[in-house]
């Protein structure tokens, strides 16, 4: 086997097979043989003699010869700036931090301006005693500095920074910035959105109490104080603006962002992410009228998200023909037009519903086959699915099977089933919180009110 391995012209039929082989296997000792040097031919290929490197750690191989197969590497290419990141990565994991640093100060002088390369070096100097403080000043640079693509970098670094209890800091130094114009990157304003809740000790709840909207917490206050900058800054707010109202959003005070939208009506709705966010925040607080009419026309915007279509969906209530087939039209443009995301499942047992209880077979069969995939009876990890309508999951998948399988009792018995369940969700009030406490204390008056009449009959 071993002078197989080692005659074998694996080049020819791709190195990249050999190696997913060798790893799903766990054929340790048969990489140690394939890959003990490397062929002339393979000598300038960075990706395999990154990937030999890395299943020849998973077989085994000693630390000091990985080492020098490493430093060869580099030396090799001392202008590779991914190859350097990965070694620094692997040497941090190995709580090598000394030898992570002399790595990526080797590559720093290659390329001090990669946000990749910065952002490691923020983490270097958080581990320095002595360089500590430096740290938030590199950290700006990546918050403020125009850079394209990912927010990777800054996320990185950030954490590197609030490992060192450095975050304080750097957010006042943020904030000042934001004050004197700077415009930040777009992965910047969530993290300090975030740290403002965080640091505001606000308390995340679906909605927030309604004396809120007039006294928010000093969390809520820094977010709409972040919103007053932005507002007031020269430079383009698209993204920016909705990256604060869904903070609000989240920890619960969508009431101060449907506030918002009453102010500043035109420019939220030119802006497609604060155009969602406020639709969100408006079936959160039940004014499913309101939602419905901003929504309505989201065929027409770019840069629509299939969860923002979910929204409008779910602000379509009642049994009326004309919602119902709205919705099915809704939920079959959006998956037919836009990008699958984590409600694209939800949409799809929606638009199965509205075929049903519009008596639409053929088109509730057409979307079984279609979307298959999507009826597994399960929410996986990140899908999001209504959780008073997740016994769609269940009957959707019987409603179509029954009617697939010609099974017309079982198929009426889910139908009725389905119709009765949506009937009864009209019946569920609006506010339930407020309006439960209202029939508690009507309930109270009621019998005090008996009690009375008792006691006047029979005095």
């Amino acid at each position: 086997m071993a002078a197989l391995l080692r005659e074998m012209p694996w080049y020819g039929w791709g190195w990249g097979v050999l190696i997913e082989w060798l790893t799903e296997d766990q054929a340790w000792d048969e990489a140690r043989i394939a890959l003990g040097t490397v062929r002339p031919e393979l000598r300038t290929n960075t990706q395999f003699r990154r990937q030999r490197l890395l299943l020849l750690e998973k077989a085994g191989l000693p630390g000091a010869e990985l080492d020098s197969e490493w430093s060869n590497l580099l030396r090799d290419f001392p202008e590779e700036v991914a190859l350097h990141l990965h070694r620094y990565d692997s040497l941090r994991r190995s709580k090598r931090l000394a030898e992570a640093a002399r790595v990526l100060e080797s590559i720093r002088a290659v390329d001090p301006d990669s946000p990749f390369v910065v952002a490691r070096f923020v983490e270097v100097l958080t581990n320095d005693p002595n360089r500590k403080e430096h740290a938030v000043e590199v950290l700006l640079r990546l918050m403020f500095e125009e850079t394209e693509g990912s927010t990777w970098p800054v996320d990185y670094a950030w954490k590197a920074v609030q490992s060192a209890n450095l975050e304080e800091s750097a957010y006042e130094k943020a904030f000042e910035l934001l004050r004197q114009g700077s415009r930040p990157t777009l992965g910047t304003l969530p993290i300090l959105a975030s740290h403002a809740v965080k640091g505001g000790k606000t308390v995340k709840r679906a909605l927030q109490p309604y004396w809120r909207t007039w006294l928010p917490d000093r969390g809520a206050r820094d977010v709409l104080n972040l919103q007053k900058i932005i507002d007031a800054a020269a430079w383009p707010k698209e993204q920016y603006r909705a990256t604060l109202l869904k903070q609000l959003s989240d920890v619960g005070y969508a009431r101060l962002v449907a506030k918002y939208w009453k102010k500043n009506k035109a420019a939220v709705e030119d802006d497609v992410d604060a155009w969602a966010e406020t639709a969100r925040a408006l079936v959160v607080l039940k004014r499913k009228g309101e939602a419905r009419t901003l929504l309505r026309t989201w065929r027409e915007r770019s840069g629509v998200g299939m969860w923002a279509v979910a929204n409008y969906v779910n602000s379509l209530t009642g049994m009326r023909s004309k919602q119902l087939e709205e919705m099915r039209s809704a939920c079959r443009d959006a998956l037919a037009g836009l990008p699958h995301d984590h409600c694209a499942k939800y949409l799809v047992h929606r638009q199965a519903e509205a075929c049903a209880l519009l008596g639409d077979e053929k088109g509730l069969l057409e979307i079984w086959k279609q979307y298959r995939n999507y009826f597994d009876g399960k929410v996986e990890k990140g899908e999001w699915f209504e959780a008073r309508r997740r016994y769609l999951l269940a009957d959707i998948v019987i409603l179509a099977r029954s009617l697939q399988e010609n099974n017309r009792k079982m198929y009426g018995k889910m139908l009725r089933g389905l119709r009765w369940k949506r009937f009864a969700e009209g019946f569920q009030l609006t506010n339930t919180g407020r309006i439960n406490s209202n029939l508690r204390w009507w309930w109270v008056i009621w019998v005090l009110f008996l009690l009375l009449r008792l006691l006047l009959q029979n005095p």
